[in-house]
């Protein structure tokens, strides 16, 4: 919520493929160093510029050989520039915005790796190949220490001495046998959400699975070649149109396995609900015969549930589709539709707000509202703060601009940029107002 004026102040990849993807973006951190093999200073700063997604090796669409080594390769220009790749550095399988940060201390050069911030976090680990450029570098001898989260107590370090004169390009690995690398995990069976799409206006994302029609929830399940795993596709699930983030939660009895779907916030940000298609992982299934069955959010009642079985001594793939009757499914709004249903939440937010009595301008607030498509709000509503719950008020707000942001997004539609002002309040004859 924007604050408004107040009128008093009281208020892994192929080697070489991947040195050609190493090249621009922002700096890391700088620090003088001198090299051990000599010459003067140098002024010495890195980024990470490149990362792989979650590797082959687990989770991926076909069977590998796990890996055992953990590498870094290095290309030095023979000028200033220094080329890094960590090949098969384990982060967890959803890491968010990954973290690669190069720090500097003499002539050791330090990278760190960890997931980010936005991280969901899910109960995995997998490989990711992470690409770095450093600066500055001129020649000498330079050590490369790097630090990884999921390397264990005593386990040896990834660290290596480069004389770059007499060794301009090269790798160095040390053996890993524990998860991820080495053998795969070998826990009890468990599962993962791995991808979604968004609010659907086309069915059958998945080039591999369909398309199918607006009518049906369909699942796709193909077997890896790695530990009992399992790849899912569910093509037409439906979930709030509004929504942070899908999630899933996996439960695990005698020859059946739950997948239930879960969305963030619970209940979403719009008034409605659309189609989506979502990828899973399930691993560690003991050999045997399986019904996974799916709990959608919003099935109709009565309506059939979704399932397919699966029998892992066989190689599938395995398809299975639930007819859909009713919204969203098989029935489309119109932009007129959703037009009404955007005043209907504006109407909502105007009359909760009622009339802004006030004791004194600290009681006056404004909030802005609505979802520009050029970004921002399309005016600012003046409220008491002594007259209505601020939360709740937020609550309506967010749900309206998460609604037209959609609109936007689904019809196409365009604005002007220009930013509506923000008012200037004030308490007169005890109602909030705009300062005259």
């Amino acid at each position: 919520m924007m604050l408004c004026k107040m009128a008093s102040p009281a208020r892994l990849i192929f080697f070489p493929a991947i040195m050609l993807c190493a090249s621009l973006l922002a700096y890391g951190c700088s620090e003088e160093i001198t090299p051990t093999g000599g010459g003067a200073p140098l002024e010495i700063s890195g980024s990470l510029i490149h990362t792989t997604g979650c590797k082959d090796y687990i989770y991926g669409s076909s069977p590998g050989s796990p890996a055992v080594l953990d590498c870094v390769f290095w290309e030095w220009d023979g000028y200033d520039t220094l080329s890094v790749v960590h090949v098969d550095a384990a982060l967890n399988c959803c890491p968010g915005t990954i973290v690669g940060e190069v720090t500097l201390d003499g002539s050791d050069i330090f990278i760190y790796e960890d997931e980010g911030e936005d991280a969901p976090m899910c109960r995995c680990l997998c490989l990711y190949d992470l690409v770095y450029e450093v600066w500055g570098v001129s020649g000498g001898i330079v050590n490369i220490r790097f630090h990884e989260k999921y390397v264990g107590e005593g386990a040896e370090p990834l660290n290596v001495t480069i004389d770059l004169e007499a060794e301009p390009t090269g790798t160095r690995c040390v053996q890993r046998n524990v998860y991820p690398w080495g053998s795969i995990y070998s826990g009890a069976a468990d599962g993962t959400i791995d991808d979604y799409s968004g609010c659907k206006d086309v069915t059958g994302t998945y080039d591999d699975t369909g398309p199918f029609s607006a009518d049906t929830s369909c699942v796709t399940v193909y077997k890896l070649g790695i530990d009992n795993s399992l790849k899912i596709y569910h093509t037409n699930t439906a979930y709030n149109c509004c929504v942070e983030a899908l999630d899933a939660g996996f439960a695990f009895d005698e020859g059946l396995v739950t997948i239930t779907g879960r969305e963030y916030p619970p209940g979403g940000l719009c008034d409605c609900i659309c189609l989506y298609d979502v990828a899973y992982s399930i691993y560690n299934l003991e050999p045997g015969v399986y019904t996974l069955r799916f709990v959608e959010p919003y099935l109709p009642e009565g309506q059939q549930v979704l399932e397919v079985t699966v029998d892992m001594a066989e190689d599938g793939p395995w398809t299975s589709c639930a007819s859909r009757e009713g919204y969203p499914w098989n029935i489309e709004t119109s932009e007129e539709q959703d037009l009404a249903k955007l005043k209907e939440m504006y109407d909502d937010i105007v009359e909760y707000i009622g009339t802004p009595y006030c004791g004194g301008e600290d009681d006056c607030r404004c909030i802005g509202v609505g979802a520009k498509p050029c970004g921002g709000p399309w005016a600012y509503l003046i409220y008491s703060a002594s007259t209505l719950d601020e939360e709740h008020l937020r609550d309506l707000v967010d749900a309206h601009a998460a609604f037209e942001t959609y609109m936007n997004f689904k019809y196409a539609l365009a604005s002007t940029c220009e930013v509506p002002a923000v008012p200037i309040l004030e308490c007169h004859d005890g109602i909030c107002r705009a300062a005259r």
